[in-house]
């Protein structure tokens, strides 16, 4: 007669999975020039509600400076502080 064995495992499994926004993200990040501006253009025909807005490159590095010492791009900061002055 055979002996009935029994046997113990454990198993560790860690899964990232990522949201619609993040593999978009992802995928937008990955586009070259060229690519991305075909991009936009097909999204601004399909979404009649969108609008290009011409920004120059001073105002576009003004406007995502990042307070070095927090780490925080400066407009973060102002829309934190301004809940508080209401």
């Amino acid at each position: 007669m055979a002996g009935l064995g029994i046997e113990l495992t454990t198993e560790l499994r860690q899964t990232m999975k990522l949201t619609p926004v993040q593999l978009q993200t992802i995928e937008i990040l990955q586009m070259n020039a060229t690519q991305l501006e075909e991009r936009v253009n097909s999204e601004l025909m399909e979404n009649p509600v969108l609008e290009v807005a011409e920004v120059s490159v001073a105002d576009a590095r003004d406007s995502v400076e990042i307070d070095v010492q927090s780490g925080v791009p400066d407009e973060e900061r102002f829309e934190e502080s301004s809940h508080f002055d209401r």
